[in-house]
């Protein structure tokens, strides 16, 4: 029996380490060697290649659709945003629909092993909530609020712009939300931010317009949503520190 935990602890560790070390690569690869202007540059080729095209059959699009949602799979592994570009390039070639359908059940799929993988890592933090309160003044056992507003907790992470999927479950397995908080708060919002980029994707007339798009422009209802998430979630906390003083 010891053998068999041992065992799994070790194989456990072990996809840790594949984890962490694909997403860093991959990250870094698209931060200093250009990896972002490759796939953006693979994505025109792609549209290019299709808009040349008189006729293309169900089974090339089918090929293209399981491609889409193998780059999905992998997106949900970085610890960088990677998914926004994604969307708008698929929103566009295919349709918004299809490209928030296999983009948000690509982040589903993905959210439990990685949520499994940032609670083995915080294993080996077991002070981490004792170092933030002294270190940022926070009030005592604001982790244990957090928990308890485990949804909301989530829906704010996933509504977060800036903050990739990987990075979201690393977070939330970080403060102990639980899974039956986490998994439910995945699926009802995992798929605004998708729907929301792949729909700015299929308004594009082409792809050579992305630069065209205002960064601050297209992400203020996004940022509303959040902010509007991230104060639901402040008084929440705020009412449960009063009930239980």
């Amino acid at each position: 029996m010891f053998a068999a935990t041992l065992t799994r602890k070790t194989g456990l560790t072990a996809l840790t380490i594949v984890f962490v070390v694909t997403s860093v690569a991959a990250s870094m690869w698209m931060i200093a060697f250009d990896g972002m202007a490759m796939l953006q540059e693979l994505l025109k080729n792609l549209n290019d290649r299709a808009g040349k095209s008189t006729e293309i059959t169900s089974a090339e699009n089918s090929l293209w659709l399981i491609g889409y949602a193998f780059v999905c799979l992998f997106s949900q592994l970085l610890i960088i945003p990677s998914g926004s570009l994604i969307l708008i390039a698929a929103g566009f070639i295919f349709s918004p629909l299809i490209a928030t359908i296999i983009f948000s059940v690509a982040q589903v799929l993905c959210s439990w092993p990685v949520y499994r993988m940032g609670e083995l890592i915080g294993e080996k933090f077991p002070q981490r909530f004792e170092v933030l309160t002294s270190k940022f003044s926070l009030p005592p056992n604001w982790h244990k609020l957090v928990q308890q507003e485990g949804f909301i907790a989530t829906v704010v992470l996933r509504l977060t712009p800036v903050v990739p999927s990987a990075a979201a479950c690393l977070l939330a397995a970080g403060m102990n939300i639980g899974l039956k908080r986490f998994i439910p708060a995945t699926i009802a919002v995992c798929w605004i931010r998708p729907l929301f980029f792949a729909s700015l994707g299929g308004s594009l007339q082409a792809l050579t317009g992305l630069s065209e798009v205002s960064a601050s422009a297209a992400i203020a209802p996004l940022l509303l949503l959040f902010i509007a998430a991230l104060l639901l979630l402040v008084v929440k906390l705020y009412l449960r520190r009063l009930s239980a003083v």
